[in-house]
């Protein structure tokens, strides 16, 4: 059941891969940009598999290096159906450039492989920002 919701998920999203956001009117001062989130569950076979230490490393390796501008990491309880799972949020600001979803992708596919999950939950939208 939930590989289907995963795997249904993903196709439904799948259609936006390729979309450009409508342009997006911002106050003054503010500017439009994409902004990525990245839901990892650290749950493997129904038991915490994925440790701190072992995140940490993750994000040392695969996330940070594709997104050296910077990220939020946010620890969050997850609900999958009736199971609960400890997880982690990311969030990106994505770089006005070509790849930058081609990136955020490969990150969660690595983090897919990496821990033998199902899927991880990537949501793009259009913000407006200000450093």
């Amino acid at each position: 059941m939930r590989a289907a919701a995963a795997a249904a998920a993903l196709v439904a999203l799948g259609g936006c891969a390729g979309a450009m956001p409508a342009a997006t009117a911002c106050p003054a001062g503010e500017t439009a940009a994409e902004v990525g989130e990245l839901y990892f569950g650290r749950n493997v076979g129904g038991a915490l598999g994925v440790s701190e230490t072992d995140f940490d490393r993750y994000v040392a390796e695969e996330l940070a290096p594709r997104f050296p501008q910077g990220l939020t990491l946010v620890d969050t309880d997850g609900r999958w159906g009736a199971v609960r799972e400890p997880g982690k949020l990311a969030v990106i600001v994505l770089p006005a450039e070509t790849h930058a979803r081609a990136r955020l992708h490969a990150a969660a596919d690595a983090y897919a492989e990496r821990f033998d999950q199902e899927a991880v939950l990537r949501v793009v939208r259009t913000a407006c920002v200000r450093f």
